[in-house]
């Protein structure tokens, strides 16, 4: 979760092309440094934050075959 327009000075950050890498999903420009600026807390946040979805993304395909488990019966 990225915020991608800066609510005080109405900034668009483009990310242009998203590339699906394994289980990431890598921007063809990577914003964070530049446009975005954060602080260590807030990656620390973000990294916790991104373990929590993982785990919740490994939980609905408990077999990891690709497709989720309630679409499998």
């Amino acid at each position: 979760m990225l915020p991608l327009i800066d609510l005080e000075n109405n900034t668009v950050i483009d990310l242009k092309t998203l590339v699906l890498d394994g289980t990431s999903v890598l921007p063809t420009h990577d914003p964070i440094g530049n446009e975005i600026k954060l602080t260590e807390d807030e990656i620390a946040s973000l990294k916790d934050l991104g373990g929590f979805f993982d785990d919740l993304a490994t939980n609905m395909d408990a077999n990891q075959n690709g497709k989720p488990d309630i679409l499998e019966n």
